[in-house]
């Protein structure tokens, strides 16, 4: 019946929902440089604008669909894979640049055949930093989400079992 205060709760709750879900325990803000890198390095062909574009909408129309409601972060997680998808491009695409970078710098030009799985290894070497990060950060996730749980709606209804009367 008031659209101003819809769009006022709508606005409000993006702000939540963005410090949710890009703070540093769901998708830390830093990824969004590889994520920026797997969706820009290569130019788009119409193949590629039909599937991001196909994408967006579905993420899109997550994020409309709850924001004007109450923001739970576990219902965005749909996101969470096209984000990684997207992240783990641009990783992938950053570790081939560090191993480039290293041949150009050392002036090699062939590589010798038992580097072969070096080169690989260095190409996956910005996957396996935020591999740790996250393996680090999900207990300490853990933890905070156990202390900061209420469980008085546990109490209540032990209460209740024990002082009403079964019928």
């Amino acid at each position: 019946t008031d659209p101003a205060a819809f769009a006022r709760r709508t606005v409000a709750n993006a702000r939540v929902l963005a410090g949710l879900l890009f703070g540093r325990t769901v998708f830390p803000t830093l990824l969004g440089v590889p994520l920026l890198l797997g969706l820009m390095k290569v130019g788009w062909d119409r193949r590629r604008l039909r599937r991001e574009a196909f994408l967006a909408v579905i993420v899109g129309a997550s994020f409309v669909s709850f924001l004007p409601f109450h923001i739970e972060i576990r219902f965005f997680a749909p996101i969470l894979p096209v984000l990684l998808m997207w992240t783990a491009h641009g990783l992938h695409e950053l570790g081939q640049w560090l191993v480039e970078t290293w041949d150009a710098l050392r002036g090699t030009t062939g590589v010798a055949p038992y580097a072969g799985g070096l080169r690989r290894a260095a190409t996956l070497l910005p996957l396996s930093a935020v591999l740790v990060y996250f393996s680090l950060a999900t207990p300490l996730v853990v933890r905070s989400g156990q202390r900061s749980t209420d469980w008085t709606h546990k109490d209540a209804g032990l209460w209740l079992g024990r002082h009403a009367a079964a019928d």
